[in-house]
């Protein structure tokens, strides 16, 4: 089973409550790292849309009907919106795993969502 934690440093603007992500660091043990350059893709894939979902994405809904069903209404990140990623790949032997690795694909969005806006509360007042 594959273990991942994501951690990030983030300014927030006091005024407007815009959220800044300046640092972002993502861990994941992945066993045997096969193929290191793919691997890293689906890290920084993963946490693009966690930050998606938690800073820009909205689904509109009025009595049942999506309002923003199109891209030009549906806010998503480009890539000038995404911030340095920083993927630390920790490699141990997964004996029940294909040549030690364990299974990237998944792990890197499934358990991206917001995060509390406590947090933001508590430090911004």
């Amino acid at each position: 089973m594959p273990l991942e934690t994501h951690g990030v440093e983030v300014e927030v603007d006091k005024e407007t409550g815009q959220v800044k992500i300046l640092k972002y660091i993502a861990a994941h043990d992945v066993g045997k790292a096969i193929n290191p350059m793919l691997l890293e893709g689906q890290v920084y894939g993963g946490a693009t849309m966690g930050i998606g979902y938690a800073l820009t994405e909205r689904l509109i809904l009025k009595e049942g009907k999506v309002m923003n069903s199109n891209f030009l209404d549906y806010k998503m990140l480009t890539a000038k919106d995404v911030p340095n990623i920083e993927p630390i790949v920790i490699e141990t032997n997964d004996p029940f795993g294909p040549f030690g690795a364990k299974g990237i694909g998944e792990p890197g969005s499934v358990r991206r969502r917001p995060p509390s806006p406590m947090p933001f509360t508590t430090q911004s007042g």
